[in-house]
């Protein structure tokens, strides 16, 4: 009986890892944070760092980014452009981060888009800006334009916010039809898993998203989850063998 219970404990145990890692969200800053954001869009060069934006945020005076975050102060990250008509401001700005596959979110145009940033998170898994040859900053800012503009929101027919005719890019490049067609296809529903890129909302005057790592389970929650599947195993293996004793 003892054992039986044990079992029974870890394999309710795995379960409950298992569901944390799958859904559970690293933490983000309740409050707005400052960050520096420098235009690189209008390079063209192939061998350019490829995005439109490059943001670092401060770690120090007004609005620090602190630590515990799946952004780090100091850093540099690769961001890229989401409101097309809105003048960023080149310069130290203030921020509200925000998951953009988080539906919880306090931002209301994530939960009303819910498609269109699947999509776009989809993108960001099996495309890579890097490798589209000159312009490719430009070619993968205008496949995002597109798809934010070619998608409705779940409960009608309204454009993403900011978004008109003149942000749809698709029948003017190959390569952006390309990754356009790809997203529609396969993007809704997109779930990350351990080790995949999710976009982070910079709330702002214009709104930019950045890339980050979902996070991977630590070694030694990946061991309790493996003792706890064993038990599992294990519970089922004792269960078959009563069943036939029974026989």
């Amino acid at each position: 009986m003892r054992r039986i219970t044990l079992i029974t404990v870890l394999s309710l145990l795995a379960v409950f890892v298992l569901q944390t890692q799958c859904f559970a969200w690293p933490i983000l800053p309740t409050g707005e944070v400052m960050v520096t954001q420098i235009y690189v869009g209008a390079s063209t060069s192939s061998s350019a760092t490829p995005a439109y934006w490059r943001s670092t945020f401060s770690s120090t005076g007004t609005n620090p980014l602190g630590t515990g975050y799946p952004l780090v102060a100091g850093n540099i990250y690769l961001a890229w452009c989401v409101d097309y008509n809105t003048q960023n401001e080149y310069t130290d700005q203030l921020v509200t981060l925000h998951y953009t596959l988080d539906a919880s979110s306090g931002f209301g145009q994530i939960h009303d888009y819910q498609k269109a940033w699947q999509k776009v998170n989809w993108l960001l898994n099996h495309y890579s800006p890097i490798g589209l040859g000159s312009g490719k900053s430009s070619l993968y800012q205008q496949t995002i334009w597109t798809i934010l503009y070619r998608s409705n929101n779940d409960g009608g027919s309204t454009r993403y916010p900011d978004m008109n005719s003149a942000h749809n890019y698709y029948g003017t490049n190959s390569t952006v039809n390309s990754m356009v067609d790809a997203a529609e296809s396969n993007g809704v529903g997109f779930t990350p898993q351990a080790g995949d890129q999710v976009a982070i909302m910079l709330e702002d005057g214009q709104n930019t998203i950045i890339p980050v790592t979902y996070p991977v389970p630590e070694p030694g929650t990946l061991l309790l989850l493996g003792v706890g599947l064993v038990g599992v195993v294990g519970y089922g293996k004792l269960k078959f063998i009563r069943s036939k004793k029974q026989v």
